[in-house]
This record gives structure tokens, C-alpha cells and sequence, in this order.
């Protein structure tokens, strides 16, 4: 096991400065749900789906600008829950779920243009299911693996939707399962974990976006119930339940640069967690027990940039919530506690002082369009006096373009036709303020 250093917050309101200053803040969803699902891209953040105090799922989404600070909401048809998202460029797509008071499943996607501020839904999934994985990398989303808990069913589906041509395809993970997790980091994502009826995987299936290709490898320990989340060249999947009913601490860490594993630790055991990536800083919190009996307060947050781990506490402890980060925010929405009641709590990590962190979708940093192919334009709104220079740093940390920017030069041509496809960090470093980093992906 790795050793690190562990940092315990006496309060949660004022976090550690070894990492950030940062404050928590709370909002509330127009309906208190649990198992819905969250997503956010172009500085908007959905949470939609999820079923009440009733059986019967509301149909409603949340939405936050994090630009205006306002939450709105509307109708999410059809109803659901235990539905996946997605956020893939300028999309978020909300797939599959189940309505267990009419004992239904649904192929449906739910697809919001956050760009043109338009739904649409189709029925585009290979078979109707719930409690996939889905996950993306470059202009591709895939929704993997599931269940029909109706008829005791376990699906090895994978649909794959491409944003750049709007198309659907199908292919197949290595071993049906459902409650797995899924992350993407460059060219690949990867599907780990799981269970069907009679077993609990240690199963990684991992998809390359450009060849179209899968392979398989393994997670140093079975569980299901375990959450998926990525942060700059490494995907972690943490906590879960193992094949013998025990909730686990176990993180594992794939390098997509290097093709290696690595183990880390929670804090504490736990499954259902909800986790995001806000640049430097990646955030496990909440969770239950292996019985999901109790619901807990706990944040675990991990510094990339200086490898240590601090603690924290959300105000309300729940399980099967949905996280995304937005800006500097990251987000926890709905969810259920100990007693299964589901709420309607919002708790909002906002960092107010970057130090290592440096803010990935920053709005005054724009480019589009994102993936990019050929070339791209970077729109520079920070600009305003004094010059200033572009770097682009790819997934080993190598600078591949260093430029300058002219005084109160507000736009840049970004070439990239002679670059290989994959991650880049492009970072605009004025002469005077505050650097702004933001990821792209070369096509």
C-alpha cells in the first residue's frame, strides 16, 4: 500500500491551506431524490432523475449555472432512475434507468446540447437497462454493462456515441455485469468492477477511442458498488463491496501514459460514493456501508499535485448521490441517508485560492472546438492588458507549443495538425494575473 500523508479538517467549513482555501456552501434540488445522475460541461451542471419519497420516480432535472450562480429545473422524461451521465464535449447524456413502480427499464438517452441549450431523447440504447457505467474520452461516449432487476437479467452491452458524427454503435464488454464503474483519461476508458448474480468481478475493460479497440486487464481486489473518476493522466476506482459482503478502503490507480497500476486507500471503507475530479483536487464522498444501513458524512480528497490526502465532512451523510465539478466547484447533489429517506441537499466545495490548483474549465479560457482537429480557437477574455504566452503541455508532461501573446490579444489560432491525438493541458501564463489552464484533446 502506498504511504501518503493524511490531513484531518477540524471543520468543514474552513479546509486545510496545506492544499487550498476553499468554502462549503449548500443550494437545494426543486425534489429531494435519490440514485439520480449528474453531469456538467460550458460551465453547466445537471443532476437528473432519481426517485423520491414515493416509488414512483418525479421525471425532473436540476440545472446550475455556475456563470449566473442560479438553479432552474424541468421535466426529465421519460422518469427514471438508476440511469447513468455522461459529459462529452459540449453533451451531457443521460442513459438508461428503471421505474421499478411500473416495473419498467429504458433504452432511452436523454442528450442535452449545452451549447444551443436544446434536449432531445431517443431510444438509442442496445437493450433497456439500468445501473450501467458510462463514461467518455475525446469525442466518444459509452454506456457499458447493466441489469434488468425485473427479470434478473445482466447485460455486457456497450453503446458507443460519437459526438462529432451523432452516430450509435454497439460492441460488447469481456463479462456482463452491472453496478461497475467507469472512467475515461486520454484515448481510453475504462469499466471495472461489477457483479451479475452469482459473482463479483475484478474485471477492467479498457476501450481505445481511436483504435475502436478493447482489452482487458484486472483490479487488485473484487468488489461492485465502487465509484470511477479521472484527474489529468490517471483513473481511480475506489471503495465498493467485495464478494464477501464487506465494504472495502481499496483505490486503484491506472496510469493511461503508462499502462500501470498502482493502490491507494479511503480513509474509510465504504461503497456508492459519489466522486469528481476538480483539476488537482479529487474528491470520494459520501457512501454507505455493505448493507446500506448507514450513510456517511465523509470527504476524501486527494491532491495529484503534492500526492497528500486531507478528510473533510459533508453536512449531511448520504449514499447513491450524484457529484460533478464545475469550474472550481465541486458538486454533491440528493442521495439517500441512513434511514433511505432521500433529500434534496446540495453541498458545494468551492476552492477560493488556487496555490497548486489551477481551475480546468475556467470560462475566461475557452477553446472550441473541443476535441480538435486541425485547429482550434482559443479565446482569451482574461487578456485585457500586458502580454502574455500559450504552452501546451501533452500527457507526459512535455511542452510540445510555446507562443506569445500580443497585448490585449484576446484570440489565438491554436494549430495542431502536426501534433499526435490525445490529452493536452493548454495553459495562457499573462504577464500580469492569474494563470488558466484548461484540458483539450487532439483528434
Amino acid at each position: 500500500m502506498n504511504l501518503r500523508l493524511r490531513i484531518t479538517c477540524l471543520s468543514s467549513l474552513l479546509f486545510c491551506s496545506l492544499i487550498a482555501t476553499a468554502q462549503w456552501s449548500t443550494a437545494t434540488l426543486s425534489i429531494g431524490r435519490t440514485q439520480l445522475a449528474g453531469a456538467s460541461a460550458n460551465g453547466i451542471a445537471v443532476f437528473a432523475g432519481g426517485i423520491g419519497f414515493i416509488s414512483q420516480p418525479p421525471g425532473v432535472f436540476d440545472q446550475y449555472n455556475v456563470n449566473t450562480n442560479a438553479w432552474t429545473s424541468g421535466n426529465f422524461s421519460p422518469a427514471r432512475c438508476k440511469l447513468s451521465a455522461v459529459s462529452c464535449g459540449s453533451y451531457l447524456l443521460f442513459a438508461g434507468g428503471a421505474n421499478d413502480w411500473i416495473l419498467s427499464d429504458y433504452d432511452n438517452v436523454n442528450i442535452y446540447n449545452t451549447t444551443q441549450n436544446t434536449w432531445s431523447v431517443a431510444n438509442a440504447l442496445s437493450a433497456a437497462r439500468s445501473y450501467t457505467a458510462g463514461a467518455s474520452a475525446g469525442s466518444k461516449a459509452v454506456f457499458a454493462g447493466g441489469e434488468s432487476g425485473m427479470f434478473g437479467l445482466y447485460f455486457n452491452n456497450a453503446d458507443v456515441y460519437d459526438t462529432l458524427t451523432q452516430t450509435w454503435s454497439q460492441s460488447a464488454l469481456s463479462t456482463a455485469r452491472s453496478r461497475l464503474a467507469a472512467a475515461g483519461s486520454g484515448t481510453k476508458i475504462l469499466f471495472a468492477g461489477g457483479k451479475n448474480a452469482g459473482s463479483t468481478f475484478n474485471t477492467v475493460d479498457i476501450y481505445d477511442v481511436i483504435g475502436n479497440s478493447w482489452s482487458t486487464d484486472s483490479l487488485s481486489i473484487a468488489r461492485s458498488g465502487l465509484c470511477g473518476v479521472a484527474s489529468g493522466n490517471k483513473i481511480y476506482f475506489a471503495g465498493g463491496v467485495t464478494a464477501l459482503n464487506q465494504p472495502s478502503n481499496r483505490i486503484d490507480v491506472y496510469d493511461v501514459t503508462t499502462g500501470t497500476w498502482s493502490i491507494d486507500s479511503l480513509s474509510q471503507a465504504r461503497q456508492r460514493i459519489a466522486a469528481a475530479s476538480v483539476d488537482n483536487l479529487v474528491f470520494f464522498a459520501g457512501g454507505c456501508n455493505a448493507g446500506g444501513t448507514t450513510a456517511y458524512t465523509t470527504v476524501d480528497i486527494l491532491n495529484t499535485a503534492t500526492g497528500t490526502w486531507s478528510v473533510a465532512n459533508l453536512s449531511n451523510a448520504r449514499q447513491e448521490a450524484a457529484a460533478t465539478a464545475i469550474g472550481n466547484r465541486f458538486i454533491i447533489a440528493g442521495g439517500a441517508g441512513s434511514s433511505g429517506a432521500p433529500t434534496p441537499s446540495v453541498e458545494i466545495y468551492t476552492v477560493t485560492s488556487t496555490g497548486l490548483i489551477q481551475t480546468q474549465e475556467n470560462e475566461r479560457l475557452t477553446v472550441y472546438p473541443n476535441p480538435v482537429i486541425g485547429s482550434a480557437t482559443v479565446e482569451l477574455l482574461h487578456n485585457t492588458s500586458g502580454t502574455g504566452r500559450i504552452e501546451l503541455i501533452d500527457c507526459t508532461g512535455r511542452l510540445v507549443l510555446q507562443d506569445r501573446v500580443s497585448s490585449g490579444q484576446t484570440n489565438y489560432t491554436l494549430k495542431t495538425e502536426t501534433l499526435p491525438k490525445g490529452l493536452y493541458t493548454l495553459g495562457f501564463y499573462p504577464s500580469d494575473g492569474e494563470v488558466l489552464k484548461r484540458r483539450i484533446v487532439v483528434e
